[in-house]
């Protein structure tokens, strides 16, 4: 969830998620990267950026905040092992309910690793414009 939790940080724009969804999902069909799944891989893609816009709602700046790129981390990933977990293998309820407790926690880590990488670009990018302005005078 680090790509979809730094790309919104990066574009702060409602619908983000939604549209590195959906491109994920099309990526993974069109370089058949996962098999036997085909279209559906757009179900397993698009629902998280989903319910990560659907989560944000309750956040007014969008990711701009750790707590905020851990919970949009972990409402994907959690979003993501349902959809697999439930329609793909079919696993019971205390597994599933497991599995997503897991995913949960570690889509929250990638979350915070994606808000950091964005705060490494954020910093090199006022260098940079640092530069540029001393460079004019």
């Amino acid at each position: 969830m680090l790509w979809i939790v730094l790309a919104c940080s990066i574009v702060k724009k409602r619908g983000t998620a939604f549209l590195v969804g959906i491109v994920q999902s099309v990526l993974v069909v069109v370089f058949d990267m996962l098999g036997n799944r085909g279209l559906a891989n757009l179900l397993v893609y698009v629902v998280p950026g989903t319910a990560l816009e659907l989560v944000m709602l309750v956040f007014p700046y969008y990711i701009s905040t750790l707590f905020s790129a851990f919970i949009a981390g972990a409402v994907c990933n959690a979003a993501g092992s349902l959809i697999v977990g439930s329609l793909f293998l079919r696993l019971p309820f205390v597994p599933l309910v497991v599995s997503l407790i897991i995913s949960f926690i570690f889509g929250g880590l990638g979350g915070i690793v994606g808000y950091k990488l964005y705060a490494i670009i954020r910093s090199f990018r006022e260098i940079q414009q640092d530069k540029d302005s001393v460079e004019k005078i």
